[in-house]
């Protein structure tokens, strides 16, 4: 698979290309850093999939924030919580403790919140290819999560697993596949932000020039 499409083609002149290039690595260098990566550097599929999973977690945090409300409203939130835990009966002290512990510190997307939100945010043409290869879930991508509520849960916990170390229950073959579909929703957002016109990569998936799964 090659990182991104030849510029040329699409009209886009040359020197709007590098500023486009240039604008993306000042706002999402680990983004950037995925496709120089696998530019110069032939991955296992495992650090593939690992370095683009961060790369997508890493745009989505710097372009829609790390939660749906920020740190400090949260950190007010909870104070206010674990107040009135403070002041409800029935509640043991060891209770408390435990979920003082246990609770969440910033109130962050969990990872296939910010994959399902960014494959939402794709233009429409890719948007609708990208629905269309995973709804419903491909017979290659079973098993990994058990009764799964879309792909993208399915991406995170394959993720999850793979970095935390859990029993893994994805192959090479599923790993791949998810690769080249969340190598799909990057190269779309790379392009929009040449201004570049969706049309072309769906284009390009029609003709089986790019492999969603």
């Amino acid at each position: 698979m090659t990182p991104l499409v030849h510029c040329g083609p699409d009209g886009a002149p040359l020197p709007r290309l590098l500023a486009g290039w240039e604008a993306l690595k000042t706002e999402h260098p680990t983004f950037v850093d995925y496709f120089v990566s696998i530019s110069t550097t032939a991955l296992p599929v495992t650090s593939r999939f690992i370095a683009l999973i961060a790369a997508l977690e890493g745009f989505h945090s710097k372009k829609y924030g790390i939660g749906a409300t920020s740190p400090t409203e949260f950190r007010k939130q909870k104070k206010g919580v674990f107040r009135r835990l403070r002041e409800a009966t029935g509640v043991s002290e060891e209770d408390y403790q435990w979920l003082h512990a246990e609770g969440a510190y910033l109130g962050a997307y969990d990872l296939k919140e910010r994959l399902r939100f960014l494959a939402g945010a794709l233009p429409e043409p890719v948007r609708a290819r990208v629905n269309s290869a995973v709804d419903p879930i491909p017979p290659l991508l079973q098993g990994i999560v058990d009764q799964p509520e879309d792909i993208w849960q399915v991406m995170g916990k394959a993720r999850n697993n793979l970095a935390h170390g859990n029993n893994t229950r994805q192959d090479n073959a599923q790993l791949a596949a998810l690769t080249r579909l969340g190598h799909t929703v990057a190269v779309a957002f790379v392009l929009e932000s040449f201004g570049v016109a969706a049309e072309r990569l769906a284009v390009a998936i029609d003709r089986g020039d790019r492999s969603i799964l």
